[in-house]
């Protein structure tokens, strides 16, 4: 069995490959424990730390819709407005601390970096926009269905524009969860506009 892992952070990219006969009784925890040994101790922290950072987003995720309805006698926009505040403050505070503020300044002096910031702080706002009013408007599945439809569209532009190849695996996974999207828009009764 030959095992190739491609481990992806924000500041570097890490591709191990193992080759290694494991017999069948190996579970997928064992496999990773394989890979882990191999790693550096710094990257295996980096790595569960990604991890465990991926879960609790996933989890704070979940429940925002009712943090979201919880505010829902306040207009969407005024919502909207202090989430961008507030994640400026955060993560100004959060360059300042890792002296990073310098790599702000190298973004902006170049334009073409500069104008892709802009268009995707504009992406990011009319998609929190458009999440926050589907929640406080009663069309939490719309908005949610946007979250399973969003990848799968994603693959397609990949597949597409970008000419990339799928295996077998990836073809498989692709189908069932475009079928299951499929499901729940079905079961959902109407076309999720939201979503779209």
């Amino acid at each position: 069995m030959v095992i190739t892992c491609q481990w992806e952070a924000f500041y570097n990219i890490r591709f191990i490959k193992v080759e290694k006969t494991l017999p069948n009784c190996y579970t997928l925890n064992r496999i990773f424990d394989e890979i882990f040994v191999r790693l550096k101790m710094k990257e295996r922290t980096s790595i569960k730390m990604g991890v465990l950072y991926t879960i609790v987003a996933y989890i704070l995720w979940g429940l925002f819709p009712i943090y979201w309805k919880a505010l829902q006698d306040i207009p969407p926009d005024q919502i909207l407005a202090h989430r961008i505040i507030w994640a400026c403050v955060f993560v100004t505070l959060l360059l300042v601390l890792n002296r990073r503020l310098r790599d702000v300044r190298v973004v902006l002096r170049d334009p073409s970096k500069t104008i892709g910031v802009v268009l995707s702080g504009l992406t990011i706002t009319l998609n929190w926009y458009i999440y926050i009013w589907a929640v406080n408007n009663d069309k939490v599945i719309e908005a949610s269905l946007g979250y399973y439809i969003n990848p799968l569209l994603v693959v397609l532009i990949g597949i597409i524009i970008l000419r990339e190849k799928m295996d077998g695996w990836q073809v498989l996974s692709f189908i069932l969860a475009a079928i299951g999207v499929l499901v729940l828009t079905l079961e959902y009764g109407k076309i999720p506009w939201v979503s779209l």
